[in-house]
Formats: C-alpha cells, sequence, structure tokens
C-alpha cells in the first residue's frame, strides 16, 4: 500500500480532485473564482508540473499528533483504525481521498484534526452535528462527505485532538451522516469542473 505524503502518493493524486480541496468547488452559486483558481491547479498538475504544497507550522503540528490522535481514539473506543491509501471514486477517475482511516468493523471512517490552536479545538467542542460542521467549517464537513462518496461508506468520525486539553475534552468524536442530496451536488460540480479541466488542456494543446 503507497502510504500518504509519499512521492507515489502525490503522484496518485496528480491533476484529480480530492477531498481536501474538494469545498473549493462548492461555491453557493456554482464553482465560482476559487474553483476556477482550483481547477487551474489541476490542470498545472496535468501538464506534469508538481505544485509543492505549502506547510506552515500549524499544518505540521497536525500532521505530527494524528498518529497520537489516532492512538488516543483507537483505546477510547476500544477499536481499530486501519490505514488507506489514496482511493479513487469508482464513478469519477479524476477524484478521489486519502481518508485518515476506516473504523475496523464499524462501518465508517474518521477524519482527523489537531489544530495547533487550542482555541480551535475548543471551537470543535462545540461541534454536535453534521449541520454544525458545515456550519463552522464547510471545507471538512465536504471533505468527509467526499470521502463517504467514495468509499460508500454511510458515516464519518470528525476527530478533533488537542494533547492539553484534560478528560474528554481532549477528543471530541461526531458521527456525520451521509448526505445524499450534497453528495449528488458535489458530483455533479467534480463532473462539471473535469470538463473544464479537460476543455482547458485540449486549449492550450491545440
Amino acid at each position: 500500500m503507497i502510504k500518504q505524503g509519499t512521492y507515489e502518493w502525490l503522484e496518485q493524486r496528480r491533476g484529480k480532485f480530492t477531498a481536501s480541496a474538494v469545498h473549493q468547488l462548492m461555491g453557493k452559486r456554482g464553482i465560482g473564482k476559487t474553483g476556477e483558481t482550483y481547477i487551474f491547479e489541476k490542470v498545472t498538475e496535468q501538464l506534469g508540473v508538481s505544485l509543492n504544497p505549502v506547510v506552515n507550522y500549524a499544518m505540521q503540528h497536525g500532521i505530527e499528533y494524528e498518529p497520537l490522535a489516532k492512538q488516543y481514539y483507537e483505546i477510547a473506543f476500544k477499536t481499530e483504525v486501519e490505514e488507506q491509501p489514496f482511493l479513487i471514486a469508482d464513478w469519477c477517475e479524476d477524484a478521489g481521498a486519502s481518508p485518515d482511516g476506516i473504523v475496523k468493523g464499524a462501518n465508517k471512517g474518521i477524519e482527523i484534526k489537531c489544530p495547533y490552536n487550542p482555541v480551535i479545538h475548543t471551537k470543535h467542542l462545540m461541534i454536535k452535528s453534521g449541520l454544525d460542521l458545515m456550519t463552522q467549517h464547510p471545507e471538512y464537513y465536504y471533505q468527509v462527505q467526499m470521502c463517504m462518496a467514495v468509499t460508500g461508506l454511510p458515516a464519518w468520525d470528525f476527530v478533533s485532538f488537542h494533547p492539553e486539553f484534560t478528560g474528554w475534552k481532549r477528543m471530541i468524536a461526531i458521527e456525520i451522516k451521509r448526505n445524499d442530496s450534497d453528495i449528488e451536488l458535489m458530483k455533479e460540480r467534480i463532473m462539471e469542473a473535469v470538463k473544464i479541466k479537460n476543455n482547458i488542456i485540449k486549449q492550450i494543446e491545440l
């Protein structure tokens, strides 16, 4: 299995619309300018140019603490989280997701966030439902919905972990249900984005 974050993993994702950024296509009035920028990034990748991800200190913090958060989750729920590769959607070869894991025997996946700023984790403690997640972090909401769209699973745990908190406040795990209407709209936006991407490439290669 190709591990996430490796060169091979980045190559698998090249030119594809992924769960972590699909929210950029989900403007209220359509793909919009943000979506167009995202599409041009995918075009650039498909033309063979690697876009080096910008990793700031907060992002690096999240990467470093994710294994600890996963272990904490496994202990808290007496379960096992199975590592996943990049998964290509069976409904679109230009789209995919890299789940943080699939919860063994639970028919759901997991998305882990380890915010560097404890205030952000405090705000996450207020999330109790999919609607709350959509309101506070639409980017995370669409990320987990995309993971469900790719895997076919009916639910996903949104997890926020911060080691400096104590007791139950150290980690929350909120189950987000699959929303088929939002997934269908997301699929439509992705298919539209793929069409735009391919048309741009055709124009460039004329």
